[in-house]
């Protein structure tokens, strides 16, 4: 009896301090977390395995998950401090780097398949939404010399420039030595490479050929961050185009051609 008892006067104590821990409704609830939920567009061709990196910043990080698709079904939810923060998502991070808020690319590799988004998010209320729009980070340069499959294999390719990644907050480009060496595939006549964003023209494209006695011999170098320039080419585009460019070595003439630019425009230049 005297258990009962003093159960009774236990337990409207352990209700008050449970009230009192909870969201109710008639205390502040700046304290109460917000629940963001993140969706990927419907218009989103993404891989069902592809690992999606998350990326919440709000002067400092506030948090960072690697994410499924599946996991999306229909959001992706977690429970952050209240305000306003940026919300970055990207994938294809293979052989770059991700530290901080920057993805970089290592000196020797070209860009990977990179896509990301970013936005603004108001999570000063009980939930905030946000729907993932991937944008196209990297720009894949499809070069031609005007050779036959066979007569690429005796050709190398130096590609090197000033900008190595890009910050996932903005989409800037950030500032690096770049440098890849890409070899075409056998039986290909054209060969392929990814660019990052660019900061400035400087990036050129060397060739060399193999010589009598096995060895690489430079035989031309273009400024192809100047050609691309040229063409009017926006490097600050939230979404990178690529870029065809065949060069003919014995006249000395190169054509650019920016993919889904109207009417197929193309710029010719002469190497002097």
């Amino acid at each position: 009896m005297n258990k009962l008892l003093l159960l009774y006067k236990v337990l409207p104590v352990l209700l008050l301090v449970g009230f009192a821990s909870s969201c109710s409704v008639k205390e502040n609830r700046e304290t109460c977390p917000c629940y963001l939920k993140v969706s990927l567009a419907e218009n989103q061709a993404v891989p069902a395995d592809a690992n999606i990196g998350l990326l919440g910043w709000n002067d400092a990080e506030m948090f960072r998950a690697g994410v499924r698709v599946p996991d999306f079904d229909p959001y992706w939810e977690r429970g952050i401090h209240k305000g306003h923060f940026l919300l970055s998502a990207f994938r294809g991070v293979e052989k770059a780097k991700n530290e901080g808020h920057r993805v970089t690319i290592p000196l020797g590799e070209q860009s990977d398949s990179l896509y990301a988004y970013h936005s603004e998010v108001d999570a000063s209320g009980e939930i905030a939404y946000a729907e993932i729009s991937f944008r196209k980070q990297f720009c894949t340069v499809h070069l031609d010399i005007l050779c036959s499959p066979a007569e690429m294999q005796e050709f190398r390719f130096l590609v090197e420039g000033n900008t190595c990644g890009f910050d996932l907050l903005n989409f800037e480009a950030v500032p690096g030595e770049f440098r890849c060496e890409p070899v075409p595939e056998k039986g290909a006549r054209v060969v392929d490479f990814r660019i990052p964003r660019q900061t400035d023209d400087s990036m050129t494209v060397s060739l060399f050929m193999k010589m009598g006695d096995g060895a690489y011999g430079k035989v031309a170098a273009f400024p192809l961050g100047q050609y691309i320039v040229r063409t009017g080419y926006d490097w600050k585009a939230e979404e990178l185009q690529d870029i065809y460019i065949t060069i003919d070595l014995v006249l000395g003439q190169i054509l650019i051609m920016v993919e889904g630019w109207e009417n197929g425009q193309t710029f010719t230049y002469y190497e002097q």
